[in-house]
């Protein structure tokens, strides 16, 4: 528990046996659930966690591919149904520093907050490790997703690195979570139109030998059909 609080911890997890392990033993004390969603993983990946003993550890197999937004409301619905205070979200591949967990659960304990979210470009000299074409993709998301979604004030929108309440888990529709990649810029859009109260969160960029799959010419049209889709449902309230 953290300041009384159940905390679990919700690991989206695709092919990621190299840094699983250290991923999850890296994982506070403090928090009481850690829920990996195994998405159906084509290397060791499922070897690897069978092997991880800790009591707090929960493995969910998914017995097809569904997408790390998928997984994510996998997570979602078990911590939902097991009543927990805060939930958290983070990438299974080491890209997030378990030591800023705590200062983030403070953030959004103290100030009464429903979502709180990591933003790399509030520590803009963790960055000389980020790949340019990451910059600049998020640069121009960040931008779309502002007008898309209303939340000027929030940047980093592809950040996976976030914490939810129970109240407001309960106000969203979890079957309707994008699947894929673009799934934080549709749960901000989500969260928007229930006015939840989102802030960033200032969080280092850490990247090792891991490198995104994604190309940038791949999900440009994808994305833009995904936050004008955003943008008509929130103008429709």
């Amino acid at each position: 528990m953290y300041q009384n609080y159940k905390i679990a911890v919700v690991i989206p997890t695709y092919n990621e046996e190299k840094l699983i392990n250290s991923t999850i033993k890296d994982i506070p004390n403090f928090v009481d659930r850690i829920i990996v969603i195994n998405d159906s993983s084509t290397d060791n990946t499922n070897i690897i966690l069978a092997e991880i003993k800790k009591n707090n550890l929960t493995i969910i197999n998914h017995k097809k591919n569904k997408g790390v937004g998928a997984s994510i409301a996998t997570g979602y619905k078990y911590s939902l149904k097991q009543n927990f205070d805060y939930t958290v979200v983070m990438a299974a591949d080491g890209q997030m520093l378990a030591t800023e967990l705590a200062p983030m659960l403070n953030c959004i304990i103290n100030n009464n907050l429903d979502y709180v979210k990591g933003n790399r470009f509030l520590k803009p000299w963790t960055l000389v490790s980020m790949p340019i074409i990451r910059i600049i993709g998020s640069i121009a998301l960040n931008f779309m997703t502002k007008i898309a979604t209303g939340y000027y004030h929030i940047g980093d929108p592809q950040s996976g690195y976030t914490i939810i309440s129970l109240n407001t888990l309960k106000k969203l529709n979890l079957n309707k979570i994008y699947p894929q990649y673009g799934y934080p810029n549709d749960l901000l859009g989500k969260l928007s139109m229930i006015n939840a109260k989102v802030k960033d969160f200032p969080i280092s960029a850490i990247y090792n030998e891991e490198r995104s799959d994604l190309k940038p010419i791949k999900i440009i049209l994808p994305y833009t059909k995904l936050l004008i889709k955003i943008y008509k449902e929130r103008r429709k309230q």
